[in-house]
């Protein structure tokens, strides 16, 4: 008779069971900033309050929870072990937290720590893989990168390009994710 796992060791092989449900969270503070605003309980709406909390809020919590899960086991590497998921959502949810509060720096901080953190995870699976990843996967590095790039022009604006930190925090990390992950949601290919 086996041993059923500890609780730990099914979050620790299966973040999404961490990460889904918070960015689920996520999605519903970055929503109630419509209605707050609509309600007349805070001044003025902010388009990038709301966008930047549905990307570092939701869209990051659903990223990492599928990334933590599913590359350990596309490259035949161990799961997320306890301190890494205790990690991954405390940096989350520390940016998540600052936006909350408006605090810019706190909350690109935040972001910038996260991607970090999932570039490091993936790195250290792929140089110890027994399997190599899809080669769609690539797209997750690349919208990694294009997050870490937004919100270091966030952080350090250039005058000679003011928006381009938040096109690539918004579309170039979406992007990249959308790319690699959606791959795999159709037919394999035949030839």
């Amino acid at each position: 008779m086996s041993e059923r796992p500890s609780y730990c060791q099914v979050l620790c092989a299966e973040p999404f069971r961490v990460f889904f449900p918070l960015g689920w969270l996520c999605s519903l503070v970055g929503v109630s900033h419509w209605l707050w605003y609509y309600a007349g309980l805070i001044p003025t709406y902010s388009g990038f309050y709301h966008g930047l909390f549905q990307i570092e809020g939701f869209e990051l919590a659903f990223a990492a929870g599928f990334l933590m899960t599913a590359m350990p086991r596309f490259m035949e590497t161990p799961g997320a072990r306890p301190w890494e998921l205790v990690l991954g959502v405390l940096l989350l949810l520390g940016g998540a937290v600052g936006l909350y509060l408006g605090d810019r720096t706190w909350s690109l901080g935040g972001l910038l720590a996260t991607l970090l953190f999932l570039l490091v995870f993936a790195g250290r699976r792929f140089a110890s893989r027994g399997d190599n990843p899809p080669p769609a996967f690539v797209f997750v590095a690349f919208g990694l990168l294009c997050g870490l790039a937004g919100a270091l022009l966030l952080l350090w604006p250039a005058a000679e390009y003011p928006q381009l930190g938040q096109r690539l925090v918004e579309q170039g990390l979406l992007l990249g994710l959308v790319m690699a992950v959606g791959s795999h949601l159709g037919p394999p290919g035949t030839g």
